[in-house]
């Protein structure tokens, strides 16, 4: 019980937990070990979900931020000829991003 504790306190939560199935204190003990490893591995689990879902958003961000960028590179050369006017095949949303 007490090398499970110590595996468990270094992160190792391969350990098995022996004794669970005692009916007395060690027992209790042992399930409540037990326990403790579970819900360690459940926070590792939603942990590494929400690493992979920050990377996912800041790569979605940074797919954007370019898209945005080769569009007003590829628009400026058009607009910085006469006016701030976009060209007519550009959409309502494409003006507005243009003005901001």
């Amino acid at each position: 019980m007490t090398e499970a504790i110590h595996s468990l306190a270094a992160g190792n939560l391969s350990v098995a937990v022996l004794g669970r199935e005692r009916k007395d204190e060690i027992g209790a003990l042992a399930r409540t070990v037990q326990y403790f490893r579970d819900s360690l591995a459940d926070r590792q689990a939603l942990q590494k979900d929400v690493d992979a879902q920050r990377t996912g958003a800041e790569a979605r961000r940074a797919k954007l931020e370019t898209l945005i960028t080769d569009f007003r590179l590829a628009v400026r050369p058009s607009t910085s000829k006469r006016s701030r006017t976009p060209p007519p095949a550009l959409s309502k949303r494409s003006s507005r991003l243009l003005r901001q």
